[in-house]
């Protein structure tokens, strides 16, 4: 009897729980009804009217496909910043600018938002407290249609009365910009040119893959988003069902011969680094900094960018500053992958510094992250909210890493400098659009700059190669790869899911024993087989007897 009642309470159960799923008034009861659910898009859409036009048409929409990229402005005041890409061939007649804009503002405050095109200031509007939404329109200039991007600057800024301290509190307001923003173009004929086709579709670009390879070359659309990755330009294949507005761009023979020449274009002699690196003259350090408290420069590196891809042995510093008052205090501190390897504190209105500083070579990782940070004690203590004056720093162009010496682990130095030049690139006829947009992902943040991918009909099976394989046909590849290239040494490389400073990639030897290793256990659905001349071959690689690999079933 006892389980004659436990078998019908769980039957009443389980019919309960059905009931009050599929209920609506019992939903909202529980708070399951998906109506009452606020629904948050993140993926860049357009209204329906934006994206009904025809082949042909003069009448085109630009966005900001990512627009989690820009979504939000926070605290006062606040900063954000987006580049809609714009035509380069076809002249633009007109355009306007569309910002789809919610605010949300604490009580008893008041706020407003400035808007600036390509440097120039072209309005600000009145934000009101409590959560609103607006429509933001600007007509586009004449000197805005002859760019290539829009540049939009945003910022915001509120006053809060019911602060004591005003310039200490960043709070009480949040703007979002939603994913329908856009700019919406008249141009003088249709977007004909490849480049215009892509740059319309958004950031990243959207390339569809084909349904199937036949009179396809995978190749070359593959060689192609990883060219355009290595410019920071992202693209993304996506498949003929799942089309969005803006649509893909669909790869035409002609347009493969074009975007095949502006590969040619780009190719050239590897410019070798060498030391020291002057990390002083990038953009991003070279100028003068203009600070009250604290101000800091970084530079990241790793061995795909070093020469001869090896690590730094030491910090060359110069630094010069102004500002301070007499009886304040400077604290100049240097960390290596957020562990610090010098500090020092100075005194004095002016501050001119020279410092060699030792790199530990335990703290190297395959990337890598220097921060010099610069600290001043300059607080008026004088009144309620504390304030300081605006300080003057700059590093000097002298400053510097100093190197190098190889990296630990030998094998991956080597793998760099062994396949930096032409290679030819082979990808599997089995790749769908999701594998072949982590396979441009995967090759560009593995080889980076220095290869350069060929995709030939007529290979030179004497030189290096890569073979972009799946899973499941990986076993059959490796047989036939060891027979076209028996004179090469092989390795099996695959993307990781790395921590921060690791490598993006897993690479060994391949033989029988690292190709059932990776069947059995968790991974991606692709990898790379790499083919490497053995004249190239560095001294320090063990060449791995390449047997037969056994029959693998996963489980």
């Amino acid at each position: 009897m006892r389980i004659l009642g436990v078998a019908l309470l769980t039957i009443f159960l389980f019919a309960l729980a059905r009931f009050v799923f599929l209920q609506p008034d019992v939903q909202g009861l529980v708070g399951l009804n998906r109506e009452d659910r606020i629904s948050h898009d993140l993926v860049s859409s357009l209204p329906p009217e934006a994206c009904e036009v025809t082949e042909g048409v003069n009448q085109h929409t630009f966005i900001v496909r990512e627009s989690d990229t820009w979504t939000a402005l926070a605290g006062s005041p606040g900063y954000n910043a987006v580049s809609f890409n714009m035509p380069k061939s076809v002249q633009v007649v007109s355009g306007i600018l569309i910002l789809d804009v919610a605010t949300n503002l604490q009580p008893e405050s008041v706020g407003r938002l400035r808007v600036n095109v390509n440097g120039e200031r072209r309005g600000e509007i009145i934000l009101e407290e409590g959560v609103s939404s607006r429509e933001i329109r600007v007509d586009l200039l004449p000197s805005d249609l002859t760019h290539s991007q829009l540049e939009v600057n945003l910022a915001a800024f509120g006053a809060f009365p019911s602060t004591i301290c005003q310039s200490s509190w960043n709070g009480g307001m949040i703007i979002r910009i939603e994913p329908s923003s856009r700019i919406e173009l008249v141009t003088e004929g249709p977007l004909e040119d490849l480049n215009d086709r892509l740059r319309s579709t958004g950031n990243p670009y959207q390339m569809q893959w084909p349904e199937t390879h036949v009179g396809t070359n995978y190749e070359q659309l593959i060689a192609f988003g990883v060219d355009q990755r290595l410019r920071d330009i992202r693209t993304n294949f996506v498949p003929v069902a799942a089309q969005r507005c803006p649509t893909a761009v669909v790869m035409t023979d002609e347009d493969l011969l074009v975007a095949d020449h502006i590969m040619q274009n780009a190719r050239r002699e590897y410019d070798r680094p060498t030391w020291p690196i002057y990390f002083a003259l990038d953009d991003a350090n070279r100028e003068a900094r203009f600070f009250s408290y604290e101000t800091a420069w970084r530079y990241d590196y790793d061995l795909r960018t070093t020469p001869k891809a090896e690590y730094p042995t030491d910090l060359d510093i110069g630094m010069t500053v102004s500002g301070l008052q007499p009886d304040a205090e400077w604290l100049v501190s240097v960390t290596l992958n957020d562990q610090s390897i010098f500090a020092e504190r100075f005194s004095g209105d002016t501050l001119e510094i020279e410092r060699s500083i030792a790199l530990p070579q335990s703290m190297h990782q395959f990337s890598n992250n220097i921060e010099i940070r610069l600290i001043s004690s300059d607080i008026d203590q004088d009144g309620i909210c504390v304030g300081g004056s605006t300080i003057m720093a700059q590093l000097h162009a002298s400053t510097a890493l100093q190197g190098g010496v190889p990296a630990p682990n030998a094998i991956i130095g080597n793998f760099i400098n062994a396949l930096t030049g032409v290679i030819q690139l082979d990808v599997s006829n089995d790749l769908n659009a999701a594998e072949a947009s982590s396979t441009v992902e995967f090759l560009a943040d593995t080889f980076g700059e220095r290869t350069q991918w060929t995709a030939t009909n007529t290979p030179d099976l004497t030189g290096a190669f890569v073979h972009i394989v799946t899973r499941r046909e990986l076993e059959q590849r490796v047989s036939e790869m060891t027979a076209i290239h028996p004179d090469h040494n092989f390795r099996l490389v695959w993307p990781s899911q790395s921590a921060p400073g690791e490598l993006p990639y897993n690479q060994v030897a391949m033989n029988a024993l690292s190709v059932s290793d990776f069947l059995l256990n968790e991974g991606p659905r692709i990898i790379a087989i790499v083919a490497i001349p053995e004249l190239v071959v560095p001294a320090q690689w063990p060449t791995p007897l390449i047997q037969p690999p056994i029959s693998v079933q996963e489980e």
